[in-house]
């Protein structure tokens, strides 16, 4: 069966992303599907007239999430400047790893002529966290159209937003998303919709290592921080290392700008340096995932500001695998990580996730 994934895939530092579009890819076509990416621009489902922006302006102006986006903005700009291009071998990893057309489509290319597939799927990660007509499949009529693990991110959607949100939703063969939240905004659209594990959950720790690059060291501290504002010391962090005796091997992605020392792995080195932490600090929620798939003690950094919403996916991942909430970096050390429960609903999830695929492709 010809399947078509519409996603998130151009990033040249989240691992996350890139790595949940291998997985469900890589899991459909080892069921015999020939299932391809197909690359895509998100779009806004409504543009507003010139007129209609200035109006809108000042209340933007004024708001705490328009400062908060600029000033992240800017912190991008100031990495950039910093370390300039970085070469992670992302697009190296989507040429060797991912299946996809050539072409990249926006709203008006699918509409007009999209790849023929007997099947569509949206997701996973934020692909509803804005009101893209791309990531909602409109210009799907007349075959079956999907979501797997889908996510509303941290938007916060007016009645409006949500209402059009249904209209777009109602055509779905099924709907199935990635956080509790989800399943409440479904519930509140009148939406019939289902929770499954992250697609990076389809594949086990030894399907990720066998494409990984496994590091010769062990045993370090694996420091992972997106640039999302995060209440966290840095400073406190190598002070914990230093009395640990244990080094640290520092990834930032998407501004975080410091005064430490940094690497910046590919892909398939990212997963190798997972394999072999003894410790992971992260405020990235698929990094606390890998984490669960290679049996690792972690601490998860909560969000903050206008990233605060993201947290859910967290609740979802902690009250799911019961997973201890580490709050400071000693706990590390006496809390424990019953992997044998953990790694039993894991495979649970695992197994209903495949389950619902099949049943779909079948």
């Amino acid at each position: 069966m010809n399947i078509g994934i519409i996603t998130m895939w151009n990033s040249k530092d989240n691992y996350g992303q890139v790595l949940q579009c291998y997985a469900l890819q890589h899991y459909l076509r080892e069921q015999g599907h020939n299932a391809f990416l197909i690359k895509s621009i998100s779009d806004a489902v409504e543009k507003k007239s010139l007129n209609t922006r200035f109006l809108q302006l000042p209340g933007k102006i004024f708001s705490y999430r328009f400062w908060s986006l600029l000033i992240f903005r800017f912190k991008l700009k100031q990495f950039s400047r910093r370390y300039g291009h970085l070469d992670r071998g992302f697009d190296y990893f989507r040429t060797k790893f991912i299946v996809s057309t050539d072409k990249i489509y926006d709203i008006a290319m699918l509409e007009d002529n999209p790849p023929l597939c007997d099947a569509y799927i949206t997701g996973s990660d934020q692909v509803w966290g804005a009101l893209s007509k791309v990531y909602f499949l409109t210009f799907v009529h007349d075959k079956p159209k999907y979501s797997y693990a889908a996510s509303f991110g941290s938007n916060p959607f007016t009645i409006d937003g949500r209402k059009k949100m249904a209209e777009m939703l109602f055509s779905f063969s099924a709907v199935t998303v990635r956080e509790e939240k989800g399943l409440i905004y479904c519930k509140e659209m009148g939406i019939d919709a289902r929770r499954v594990i992250d697609p990076t959950g389809l594949l086990t720790k030894e399907d990720y290592l066998n494409i990984a690059d496994i590091p010769e060291e062990k045993d370090y501290i694996l420091l992972y921080l997106l640039g999302n504002y995060t209440d966290v010391n840095i400073d406190d962090i190598y002070s914990y290392a230093k009395i640990k005796h244990l080094k640290i091997k520092y990834i930032a992605s998407q501004a975080r700008n410091d005064k430490y020392e940094k690497i910046f792995p590919s892909p398939t080195e990212w997963l190798g340096l997972i394999s072999k932490a003894k410790y992971i600090l992260t405020n990235s929620y698929h990094c606390c995932m890998f984490g669960i798939y290679f049996e690792k003690p972690f601490m998860f950094f909560e969000l903050k500001g206008v990233f605060r919403g993201m947290n859910s996916r967290m609740e979802t991942l902690i009250s799911q695998y019961a997973v201890p909430r580490v709050r400071r970096l000693e706990e590390l050390d006496f809390c424990e990580f019953d992997y044998s429960k953990i790694s039993q609903t894991l495979n649970r999830d695992r197994n209903e996730g495949r389950k619902i695929l099949q049943s779909w492709f079948s």
